[in-house]
This record gives structure tokens, sequence and C-alpha cells, in this order.
């Protein structure tokens, strides 16, 4: 009898023992990560649950008395890279070919891939069919991002030349300018405010 007790209190006393231990470990386990890793987790978590994208705020259009467009807003995609993990993942071919439908130089593609910048502009505002297409060659890295482009349906021909590079510009014909010049005395003269009758 008194031997089964003491095999009884022995176990008992083994249990509490092993339970008294797993919680001390788990008390400095708490106290190292609070105390030590702290900041470090805060941190890894932060990365990992909240990040901030800019998105491109678009426009209005802007409209006459009459409600005619002056100016307004079209969607453009503009195709981006990653540039270590697009070299790790394409072939010269690959990058020729996709420098060939963005329209740009493969030496001017391989330049800005070749940064050191985590993240790049290949081109910006660009048409719809060009980004996909860019983007249905499945090369890591390059992706398409929707921007917005200004127009002028009224004044096309003057406005919107100040969208394009001044190099890719084509001379003005004669008739054009004419054009231009009567748009903007008409333009003037539906502004103006005539003064009331006496």
């Amino acid at each position: 009898m008194n031997t089964s007790f003491k095999q009884r209190r022995a176990r008992i006393g083994a249990l509490t023992l092993t339970l008294a231990a797993l919680f001390g470990f788990t008390v400095l386990r708490l106290v190292i990560l609070v105390a030590f890793d702290g900041a470090r987790l805060n941190s890894l978590a932060k990365n990992e649950h909240t990040g901030e994208t800019q998105l491109a705020a678009v426009r209005g259009p802007i409209v006459d008395r009459n409600g005619e467009p002056l100016a307004l807003s079209a969607e453009t995609r503009s195709v981006y890279a990653r540039p270590k993990r697009m070299l790790e993942s394409s072939t010269l071919a690959e990058r020729q070919k996709l420098a060939a439908i963005l329209g740009i130089g493969a030496q001017d593609l391989e330049t800005k891939i070749h940064k050191t910048a985590p993240f790049v502009w290949l081109v910006r505002r660009i048409a719809s069919d060009k980004a996909q297409a860019a983007e249905v060659l499945g090369i890591d890295g390059v992706g398409a991002l929707s921007e917005y482009k200004r127009f002028f349906p009224l004044l096309a021909p003057g406005l919107n030349s100040q969208l394009t590079p001044r190099s890719s510009r084509s001379p003005k014909p004669n008739w054009l300018r004419k054009w231009r010049k009567a748009a903007h005395s008409v333009a003037v003269r539906s502004c103006s405010i005539r003064s009331p009758a006496k």
C-alpha cells in the first residue's frame, strides 16, 4: 500500500515538474520575442499585411456651355519591368521581341533593365493592345498598369500635339494653321461677355 502511494506521488511530482518546465520555457520564449525580436517581427508583419500603391487619379471631362467636350481623359497602359526578375527569366531574343512590340529600340530596353533600380518604366501611355501583347509574352517581371492621357477633341490638331514629343511632330501644313487660327477666334467670341443693351 505504501509502495503504491509512493509511486503515485512520484508520478504526480514528475508531471508537475514537466508542466512547470514547459510553463517556464513558454514564459522565457515570450520574453525573448517581446524584448529582443519585437521590433523586427513588427516590421515584418507590417510589410506582409500593409502596403502603399499609387493610383492615377482620373481627371474629369471639361465641356462648354452646350455640353460639347473640350477636354477628356482616355485610359492607356504603361508597361513596367522589375529588372532583376526580367533578366533571370528571359532570353535576349525574347527581350528583342518585347522591344519591337513596344516600339522602342532593343538597346534602349537593355539599358533600362540593366539599371540597379528594382522598378523601371519601359514605356508609358501606350495603346492597350500593345501592352496586352507585351504581357502575353509571359516574361516574368514585366507587367502593365492603367494610366490616363488627356486629349482635346475640339482643338485636337493643335492641343493634342502637346502630348507627343516635339521630335515626333510632323510639320503643320498651311491649312491646319489657318484652321487653328479660325477655331481660336471662334472660341474667343463664344466666351466673350456682352454688356446688356441700354
